[in-house]
């Protein structure tokens, strides 16, 4: 099951609700695929090696957009037996998004005044 994340400013207010984690739509290749850009998917099959059911974890991930300055939730797919991982762009811009770690300070893009404040407002599958 899936969290929603509100990230806030407490200096300008900005908010942002991103809907993190994965549901129970999210368990085969086959079903993750539409969420990667055609160039991703390719890689993806190819990563795959044939088989329909690979080791994977999928997830939507909080990530800043480099371009458009903002915090975004993000497709990513982690093959589990070769590491290998595959992030989408942003999904606004389609710029490149650096994924943020878990429980880090994020400063906020919008004034980069102040640490955002992040609290879980509920569930979502």
């Amino acid at each position: 099951m899936g969290r929603i994340q509100e990230y806030q400013c407490p200096s300008c207010h900005g908010t942002w609700k991103l809907f993190l984690g994965h549901g129970r739509k999210h368990s085969s290749i086959k079903q993750v695929l539409k969420f990667f850009s055609p160039e991703l998917q390719n890689k993806i099959i190819t990563e795959a090696k044939g088989n329909p059911d690979p080791l994977f974890l999928f997830n939507y991930q909080a990530a800043l957009c480099k371009d458009c300055h903002t915090l975004v939730a993000v497709p990513v797919i982690q093959f589990l037996e070769t590491k290998k991982t595959y992030v989408s762009k942003c999904p606004n811009c389609g710029g490149n998004a650096e994924i943020l770690a878990e429980d880090s300070d994020v400063i906020c893009p919008q004034c980069k005044k102040e640490t955002l404040c992040i609290q879980e407002v509920g569930n979502w599958d």
